[in-house]
């Protein structure tokens, strides 16, 4: 990890204490459009549910990959992921079995809406 280079998006933060790493103040969505359009590296996300919600919405998830832990939070746990989002069709593309426990599947956006009954 210490050797990609990596986007941090803050409009407080002045400096990364990681290597390789740039500070952006930029409007996440229209920034993530440019580095998607001029780029030619994958981009990925790790951990910010925030993050992962507002380019969701933005339409620019080209790959979800979730992971399932064997746990129920009960009352402690966080918010869900999914919540306040727009409906959306996923296809399967891969899945695996992490560590003999963890359910790690991917998903590809499919562009339609959820099939109603």
């Amino acid at each position: 990890m210490t050797e990609l280079d990596k986007v941090v998006f803050s409009r407080t933060l002045e400096q990364a204490a990681w290597p390789n790493t740039r500070i952006c103040r930029q409007e996440l969505v229209a920034e993530i459009e440019r580095m998607k359009t001029e780029g030619d590296v994958p981009l990925s996300t790790v951990g910010s549910l925030s993050l992962a919600r507002q380019l969701t919405g933005g339409g620019l998830v080209d790959r979800l990959r979730l992971m399932t832990f064997p746990l129920i939070a009960g009352d402690s746990g966080r918010e869900p992921f999914f919540a306040n989002m727009a409906s959306a069709e996923l296809e399967l593309v891969d899945h695996r079995t992490l560590e003999g426990r963890v359910l790690l599947v991917e998903y590809r956006p499919t562009g339609r809406d959820i099939p109603r009954a």
